[in-house]
């Protein structure tokens, strides 16, 4: 809940107002803030599942801003609470990845948010006609690089911290579909053949 209303999330920088006893949605979220989404970047990331945190008693999330003409994207985690209903709260250094990610969801404790960055571009679909999957590319990874790691964004400032992973454990997160026939575990799409970490 938020200033009485439902939020609607998804992977996306949007955020649907929705009624909670009709369930109607209602409109889309609009913020009076700054420094937040910048004006002269393209929104272009966002989790599927914002987190709470204890210590600040706020429902964490990002938004990741991408420059047009580079392609590179500013990761920006904020807080949203009653207390400044109509505005987000920027919490921590601005997280500079070299392109836009795919985070459906991430870490957090106390103090830190925790992104995992996997060795994946994502890029809308500029053509009519094409599917999702085809916003997906994959980033090669000749060796350790921050494509393939675990960020660590101090709430309380400070530098960003990266933590990469061997070339060979590359980032996934994976949802394992169970078959009712043979209950047997069955995982969508195509699965590396190489060894992955999953986070789910």
């Amino acid at each position: 809940m938020h200033d009485g209303q439902l939020l609607s999330v998804t992977d996306s920088v949007w955020m649907l107002t929705v009624d909670p006893v009709s369930l109607n949605v209602t409109g889309k979220q609009k913020w009076n803030d700054s420094g937040i989404q910048d004006k002269f970047s393209i929104p272009a990331a966002g989790s599927a599942h914002p987190e709470w945190n204890k210590k600040y008693s706020e429902t964490i999330d990002f938004v990741g801003n991408e420059n047009p003409l580079t392609g590179a994207t500013d990761i920006v985690i904020y807080g949203m609470s009653d207390v400044h209903k109509d505005s987000r709260k920027k919490y921590g250094a601005t997280a500079p990845m070299k392109s836009t990610p795919y985070m459906h969801s991430f870490g957090i404790t106390n103090n830190y948010t925790i992104l995992p960055r996997m060795p994946v571009k994502f890029s809308l679909p500029l053509s009519k006609g094409k599917s999702m999957s085809e916003s997906f590319s994959d980033l090669p990874l000749p060796e350790p690089s921050e494509d393939n790691a675990f960020w660590l964004v101090p709430l309380d400032g400070g530098d960003v911290i990266k933590k990469f992973l061997p070339v060979d454990e590359k980032l996934y997160s994976s949802r394992f579909a169970y078959s009712h026939r043979s209950a047997q575990k069955r995982c969508p799409g195509s699965c590396p053949e190489k060894r992955r970490r999953d986070i789910s």
